[in-house]
């Protein structure tokens, strides 16, 4: 008996670590297709859409998606603090913009001056930036918490009203 709960023991722990890797397969980031819906949700629940621009083979768009953005989603402590999303800047398609009407990928990545990705955007329901950005993926171990920090930021000015130009507007003041 103490045999075959040995045998037992020894298998899961060899397959431990096999169920993991297959669950983390689990989550997807949702591409946008509609960005009214998503804004109506974003206000809603008063929480900032965090929106990763991408593009079809972007190494490091995967890469962010795999190392930072999956794991946000898998752990749950972001559903009452932010809509994680992803965009596809060659997707092709249009999609329903923040006020109703279609528009093309081209067009909607021009508003918010997107050349480069991954580049990490900060917004609410009606599209108006929170917070500054983040533009490719650089500073390999720190990239999270400053992912963070933009949300939490994002998320203050969103539940105070605060626009992203008044608060700018007070960091060049000299007072």
């Amino acid at each position: 008996m103490k045999h075959n709960l040995l045998k037992t023991l020894l298998l899961s722990s060899l397959l431990c670590p096999f169920l993991l890797w297959a669950d983390e397969g689990d989550v997807a980031v949702v591409k946008v297709t509609d960005l009214q819906k998503l804004g109506q949700e974003s206000l809603k629940h008063k929480i900032p859409i965090v929106m990763m621009f991408s593009a079809d083979g972007c190494s490091w768009c995967l890469r962010l998606e795999e190392e930072h953005f999956k794991p946000m989603i898998r752990s749950g402590d972001y559903e009452d603090k932010a809509l994680i999303r992803q965009f596809k800047i060659d997707g092709g398609l249009s999609v329903r913009d923040f006020d109703g009407k279609m528009i093309d990928p081209d067009e909607f990545s021009s508003r918010y001056s997107i050349f480069v990705t991954p580049t990490v955007v900060y917004i609410d329901g009606h599209g108006g930036e929170l917070a500054k950005k983040m533009v490719g993926l650089t500073t390999g171990h720190y990239y999270g918490s400053y992912l963070d920090m933009a949300i939490d930021e994002s998320l203050d000015m969103l539940r105070r009203n605060t626009p992203l130009k008044a608060k700018l507007a007070q960091k060049r003041s000299p007072l």
